[in-house]
């Protein structure tokens, strides 16, 4: 049995022993809320977004996944009407029932990041391909649907697979059974060798979202550059055209909407920068506490002989008090952003279906048209919907 404030035998933990009640905390305040605010915004779109484009479902997959890694941190309450065998130091048997609830969360939150990812990677794809006016094999909707099936399976088998390699490669490892995980978190993650690889494949798939989303931003920044040269050109014509009486009431709605529409692709051209941003953000700062911890602190969970390595953690953090500054304050960053991660994340999507935020970023970004168009239209993505650009806001 144990207290779900899990702070018994963290002086022995000398990696954490001073900011783990922070991480505890940080945890049970900061899931919950994720978790929450998650569930608010799929109802909203659900309920509130009467016609549903692609984009919008790949988002509800996101939310989604995002939801799975919430659900990887709260299992951890259900560990502690088990007996915590942590301590004993001569248990090898990796399927305690704390091992085993601890396997479960490492599969959930493997699933969640992969879903994540893929998904983000897919969005990204088809946000290109729309504003190239390309459409390919997602044209259907029945290849639409068979490609999320394709992504949650894919993530479902992936993480199943690193957990299998995880088992093969700390088999006979006391000292990094399952179980003992948790010692400095709140919740379970890979060994340190397949965390590195897991780790690895992440910034691939980061890399690769970055690319695309640069080369979006730079065919948008293409596409404003010849609308203002056209708007230039427009501007000399009218003037010829008023010179000869013509109807200047058209002109000037025909240029009010031109402004409105190199105003939106400014818009979208913020929105294709913010995300890759944020992903690189966020991915950075955690992957900092993880190459900390997977390659410094790899040597003291290895081996046959947990209270050797023990104390030559001990011997090591006492003699390098920098190291243990450092170790612990990135394991403190790294729980905050894991724990709000569901909202990061949601704010970080959502600006794709911002009606469902009442319009906040053109509220922001577009105040005059807004307050001018947007009481009278109430239509996202109208402004484009004479140019192949709507697709990514419009295409069923």
């Amino acid at each position: 049995m144990g207290s779900i404030i899990d702070l018994e035998g963290i002086n022995d933990a000398y990696r954490c022993n001073s900011v783990k009640s922070t991480v505890i905390y940080t945890t049970l305040i900061g899931v919950p809320v994720s978790l929450i605010f998650l569930i608010i915004l799929i109802i909203r779109i659900i309920f509130l977004k009467k016609i549903k484009t692609f984009l919008t479902y790949l988002i509800l997959v996101i939310l989604s996944s995002e939801i799975v890694q919430c659900l990887s941190k709260i299992l951890q309450l259900i560990k502690y009407p088990f007996e915590d065998k942590r301590d004993n130091k001569s248990f090898t048997d990796f399927n305690t029932e704390r091992g085993i609830i601890c396997q479960i969360q490492i599969v959930l939150a493997l699933y969640s990041d992969f879903s994540s990812f893929l998904t983000i990677l897919l969005l990204t794809l088809k946000c290109y391909e729309d504003l190239r006016n390309i459409e390919k094999f997602l044209i259907t909707k029945r290849n639409r649907i068979l490609t999320i099936l394709f992504i949650i399976c894919i993530s479902i088998i992936i993480s199943i697979e690193f957990l299998f390699f995880d088992r093969k490669d700390s088999f006979n490892n006391i000292s990094y059974r399952f179980d003992v995980r948790d010692r400095c978190s709140y919740g379970c993650w890979l060994s340190h060798f397949p965390s590195k690889i897991c780790y690895g494949l992440y910034w691939i798939f980061i890399i690769i979202n970055t690319i695309f989303a640069c080369k979006t931003n730079y065919f948008l920044k293409s596409i404003l550059n010849s609308s203002k040269e056209e708007d230039n050109d427009n501007d000399n014509n009218s003037n010829e055209i008023e010179d000869n009486n013509n109807s200047q009431n058209e002109l000037d709605d025909e240029k009010n909407n031109e402004k409105k529409r190199l105003a939106e692709l400014n818009l979208l051209k913020i929105k294709c920068i913010i995300y890759p941003i944020v992903l690189i953000i966020f991915w950075l700062l955690i992957s900092i506490y993880r190459i900390f911890d997977d390659f410094v602190m790899n040597e003291y969970d290895q081996g046959i002989d947990p209270i050797s390595e023990n104390d030559r953690e001990k011997d090591y953090f006492n003699d390098n008090t920098l190291m243990k500054i450092l170790v612990q304050s990135f394991l403190v960053i790294y729980t905050i952003l894991s724990s709000l991660r569901g909202i990061i994340y949601g704010f970080t999507f959502i600006i794709f279906e911002e009606e469902i935020l009442n319009d906040f970023f053109r509220k922001i970004y577009l105040p005059k048209l807004y307050n001018k168009t947007y009481p009278e239209t109430k239509e996202q993505g109208k402004l484009l919907s004479t140019t192949n650009y709507s697709a990514m806001s419009e295409n069923k």
